[in-house]
């Protein structure tokens, strides 16, 4: 090499600034030990940052992902069915099975399924009740008169608010919690049911079933 260094004596630190030096005169700039130690620093701590955000896998994102996982778990073990709670034990066993199952059963997935159990407990409930207070429905009459006798003889005021669903929509051909509604799920094959359909009718006849297993206790 020019100047009579060798390679091997740039390798050293003293060596190759005393070069460089020679070269370009006394004031060229030689940066610290400490200062090269804090440039480095700094790269590593740029590179590492560059690595937290890269694939949007942050520490705020990844919590917010996995809040939001956790939100969408909680709220299906929560969704409880309309008629989860009923203290059914004062009816016949065969209707409480039949709404045990319908709580657990999925609506999203088996809607027929949960549409037909529907149509059967809001009957089995309501003959039920009938007979047991000596009032035993003749097989001509309807399912819409059967629920009729029943608020009847639960003496609900007509003005109820729980109850104005069925009073006002029981008959009516195009409501979805209606009787007609409820036999198009068994006798019609074009009949679809939805979830929210469901959740809908369970929701009308909830407050019929709950003071029919109560009055019955």
């Amino acid at each position: 090499m020019a100047n009579g260094t060798s390679v091997t004596d740039l390798k050293q630190k003293p060596d190759r600034t005393r070069h460089v030096r020679k070269l370009l005169g006394d004031d060229v700039y030689e940066i610290p030990d400490s200062d090269q130690e804090n440039g480095q620093a700094d790269q590593d701590d740029q590179k590492d940052g560059a690595d937290d955000t890269s694939g949007g896998s942050s520490a705020t994102g990844g919590a917010t992902d996995t809040d939001e996982e956790t939100g969408k778990k909680e709220r299906r073990q929560t969704a409880a069915h309309p008629f989860s709670g009923i203290k059914t034990k004062t009816l016949h066993p065969r209707i409480q099975r039949l709404v045990d199952e319908t709580v657990k059963l999925n609506a999203d997935k088996f809607p027929n399924s949960v549409a037909v159990l529907l149509r059967a407990i809001i009957e089995l409930t309501v003959t039920e009740y009938l007979d047991r207070k000596g009032n035993t429905p003749g097989k001509d009459m309807k399912l819409t008169t059967r629920i009729r006798e029943a608020m009847k003889l639960l003496s609900i005021p007509n003005k109820d608010p729980e109850f104005q669903p069925l009073r006002t929509k029981l008959n009516e051909k195009y409501s979805i919690i209606s009787v007609p509604n409820l036999h198009q799920y068994v006798h019609n094959p074009n009949a679809m049911p939805g979830k929210s359909d469901l959740d809908s009718i369970a929701i009308a006849y909830r407050p019929l079933l709950v003071r029919i297993c109560s009055d019955l206790d």
